[in-house]
């Protein structure tokens, strides 16, 4: 007569297949992010930033565009770090299609990586940049939640451009840093314009309750 497996050996067996294929993932992952990429990354990853470029100077409708680069931007996030450089040169080169660059300036937002500062604030302060572009930068600045970004965030959130100050003014929401929640109380209590004071206060919302 056959023997029958013991149920919860069933289950200690499928649960110890998961961890292991879970570490095995971690450890891939983190190597790809941690370690010098290979010629063929780097290859690919050209390769990937030129569809983004041909979708991007295909239209001008951003909507579409982000729909049609879900796999190129799925890839980014997923390279994470290692494409970081390639990214900013591309970022940094004003004949690009503003459109990719805007895009690009997205997607250093998400590799949480501090060499895409300088770059996103340069195009934040240059005023002969596309203004798409320095929103996309600044925005972009307050999802890298770095201290650094705090200074040209706040200087461009107290300028003359509303586009970009209420960009900024938004970005700083985002960073959720416990030192400049008093700064932006205090400019709310001042300020004057009532489209202004609303966005401050949906970013002081965003900051933890104590």
């Amino acid at each position: 007569m056959r023997k029958l497996v013991n149920p919860s050996f069933v289950v200690f067996a499928f649960g110890l297949i998961l961890i292991t294929m879970f570490f095995w993932i971690s450890h891939t992952f983190k190597r790809i992010q941690v370690e010098e990429i290979s010629a063929d990354v780097k290859k690919e990853i050209w390769r990937q930033i030129g569809l983004l470029e041909e979708i991007c100077v295909s239209t001008d409708d951003i909507p579409q565009i982000l729909e049609r680069t879900k796999p190129q931007l799925f890839y980014f996030r997923f390279v994470g770090k290692p494409s970081v450089p390639m990214l900013i040169k591309v970022l940094s080169d004003k004949k690009k299609d503003w459109k990719l660059r805007f895009i690009i300036a997205q997607l250093l937002s998400k590799t949480e990586s501090k060499i895409s500062i300088p770059i996103l604030i340069t195009i934040l302060k240059d005023e002969t940049e596309i203004k798409n572009v320095r929103v996309a930068s600044c925005m972009a600045l307050g999802t890298l939640k770095f201290d650094e970004v705090i200074p040209p965030l706040m200087e461009t959130a107290k300028g003359n451009d509303r586009q970009l100050q209420s960009a900024a003014i938004y970005a700083l929401g985002e960073l959720r840093k416990e030192q400049i929640v008093n700064k932006l109380k205090k400019w709310q209590n001042k300020e004057k314009d009532a489209q202004i004071k609303k966005e401050l206060e949906l970013a002081i919302e965003k900051f933890p309750t104590k």
